[in-house]
């Protein structure tokens, strides 16, 4: 039943956004001096990441590796101590160069629910 509430939530969503015409597209870019090494290390570094992932939730943390094709957890808590957040995956890495991740799912009452082409599968 759950299922079927998340399936409607999706596809309602997939509605207004393809009836909705023009997607606006944002994009953002910051000008760093700084070599890409010292960069890349300290944005995908557990510790120093954080300083700037506390800018999506103040308890925002990763679990897991950048190594192309590894999962990797993007996490934090809601104003009532829930944990959630994303369940990823990095897509590319080319180190000091460029990284992607893709995103699958999320957490959800402690499980991941991963999207898989318009459904839900939720793995425990």
């Amino acid at each position: 039943m759950q299922q079927d509430g998340w399936q409607a939530i999706l596809n309602n969503f997939k509605k207004y956004v393809e009836s909705s015409g023009k997607m606006l597209k944002l994009h953002f870019q910051t000008e760093i001096n700084a070599p890409a090494e010292k960069v890349f290390r300290l944005m995908l570094n557990a510790k120093t990441c954080r300083e700037w992932i506390i800018l999506f939730n103040p308890t925002s943390r990763f679990e897991g590796s950048w190594e192309k094709g590894s999962k990797i957890l993007f996490l934090g808590s809601d104003e009532q101590g829930n944990e959630g957040g994303m369940v990823s995956r990095i897509k590319e890495n080319i180190p000091n160069r460029f990284i992607s991740i893709e995103h699958h799912g999320v957490i959800a009452d402690g499980k991941e629910v991963y999207f898989v082409r318009d459904k839900i599968c939720q793995l425990n």
